[in-house]
Parts: C-alpha cells; sequence; structure tokens
C-alpha cells in the first residue's frame, strides 16, 4: 500500500480520487474513512493501555492537492481562510446541540446545564471512560451505546490556491472569536 504521506499529498484524480503513489488512489471517502477509524483506533488503544478516565478532544485535517478534510471530536475547530473570509469547517460538540442531545438519550443518558451526566461538557472525545458503553456502572445506569462518542464529524472542502487553515483547542477560542 501507500504510505500515509504520499497518499494525502498527491494531485487529486477523477471522481474525487487521490493520487496515493506507488501507483494507487484513495477517494475522498476512503480518506475520511481512514479519518473515523483513526480515531476510533486512538480510542481503543487509549481505553485498553490505561486505567484513567481523562479524555481529550481532537481535530485533524487531511490536505491533498484538492480538498481539505477536517476530522473534529469535540470542542476543538478548524476555519478555513479563503478570499477575506473564514469558512468554519467543524461544529462543537456540546451535549445540549439537538443532534447530541437526541443521541445521548437515546444511549439512556441525560444532560443537564449543558453537560453529560451534569458532569462533561462535550459530547464526543477520545477517552473519557466513564461516559463508554463499559462504564455503566460508574452512573447506574443502563446505557445503550457510547454517552461520550470518539466518531468525529468530517467536513469536505475543495481546496483553492492561497487558502490557510487554523485548527486550535477551546484555550484559543474561550479567549478569541474567528
Amino acid at each position: 500500500g501507500a504510505r500515509q504521506g504520499s497518499a494525502v499529498g498527491g494531485p487529486a484524480g477523477r471522481n474525487g480520487d487521490v493520487d496515493g503513489g506507488c501507483g494507487g488512489s484513495l477517494t475522498l471517502l476512503e480518506l475520511a474513512a481512514g479519518l473515523r477509524d483513526a480515531f476510533a483506533s486512538t480510542d481503543d488503544n487509549y481505553l485498553r493501555t490505561t486505567t484513567a478516565s481523562a479524555g481529550s478532544t481532537a481535530i485533524t485535517a487531511l490536505v491533498t492537492g484538492s480538498h481539505v478534510i477536517v476530522g473534529n471530536c469535540g470542542d476543538s475547530r478548524a476555519y478555513l481562510w479563503r478570499n477575506g473570509q473564514v469558512l468554519p469547517m467543524s461544529l462543537d460538540h456540546k451535549p445540549d446541540r439537538p443532534d447530541e442531545l437526541a443521541r445521548i438519550r437515546s444511549a439512556g443518558g441525560w444532560v443537564s446545564h449543558g453537560r453529560v451526566m451534569h458532569i462533561l461538557a462535550v459530547s464526543r472525545s477520545l477517552g473519557d471512560r466513564d461516559f463508554k458503553l463499559t462504564a455503566t456502572s460508574t452512573h447506574g445506569m443502563p446505557f445503550t451505546a457510547d454517552l461520550v462518542s470518539a466518531e468525529p464529524e468530517i467536513r469536505i472542502a475543495t481546496a483553492q490556491q492561497g487558502d490557510e487553515l487554523l485548527l486550535a483547542c477551546d484555550g484559543l477560542w474561550d479567549v478569541l472569536t474567528a
């Protein structure tokens, strides 16, 4: 298979394919799936190798010759600066966001004062084992799925000459606006 560096840095081909070097190519959907797999394996590896209950938000970007692909999990943000305009490339995963609230409730959890189980202020993160399906006894209620998901939301934009991309955690966004 192609090395990751050449797979995401090559020129675009037909149908959104990206030249993977070594004669291979990956579609935008395959790159997005790769991001989802990377988030899932990072979450799984962390939870498997530690008993800590800590967690972290995560944001990452794959920039090809033709596209910018952003994966976000939590309240870190990405913005694309294009022709004097700021374009959001992510949405915060807050527990009171309607789709996140519905997902948490359908998994058997609840949200109070904008926090999952009145504790965590994000609805997606890596780690945070106390809010995963395997930790149902922590809160004394049966979960049917993870209350806090490690699945990233993916956004894809066509790259243009002169684009600039900014990725940052809430430490920056709590004091600045885009």
